[in-house]
């Protein structure tokens, strides 16, 4: 599979496929929320989890306390909604999957929100809203606080990895 992703996606080689995802191919494989793995006779296999295919709405429910629990992967699907209570603050879903680090989910919605504010659309009471809000996500990623994310999925097919410590709840 390896020399699959090199070879189709333009890489001179493994050392400069794993340069490019900053890890080993087994850390990236055994880091992706949909996919198993186990080692058999000294070699990783992998295969991939088949997506939900009846919907069942779940909140999943993670408290966010340290550097690991922001870099920890999060699977949100198309219809996933984030949410941080403390700030009242929500991503909407964005209609396609996502897979990152809580951490560079949050990254996102910053970025999106410094976008909104040069648009030029804004009033200065709503800009100087949304410059405090950007300010508390860049708190967030600091860890200031600890926090809460909320992931609430109709379709049931969001994920965290590790999923210890997760609340999974039905909606």
């Amino acid at each position: 599979m390896l020399q699959f992703l090199v070879g189709t996606m333009g890489y001179e080689d493994e050392d400069e496929f794993e340069d490019a995802i900053h890890c080993s191919f087994e850390t990236f494989v055994k880091a992706l929320p949909n996919c198993e793995c186990k080692e058999e006779a000294g070699e990783l296999l992998f295969r991939f989890k088949k997506l939900v295919a009846e919907p069942k709405p779940t909140r999943l429910t993670l408290k966010v306390a340290s550097r690991e629990d922001l870099w920890r992967v999060l699977l949100r699907s198309a219809d996933g909604v984030i949410r941080i209570p403390e700030l009242e603050f929500e991503v909407q879903a964005e209609y396609k999957r996502c897979i990152d680090s809580v951490y560079n989910h949050l990254i996102a919605a910053r970025t999106g929100l410094e976008t909104y504010c040069r648009s030029g659309t804004l009033q200065a009471e709503e800009m100087e809203k949304v410059e405090e809000t950007i300010t508390l996500i860049s708190g967030l990623l600091d860890l200031d606080q600890t926090f809460t994310c909320i992931v609430e999925d109709p379709t049931g097919a969001s994920c965290f990895k590790p999923m210890d410590g997760v609340l999974v709840e039905d909606m």
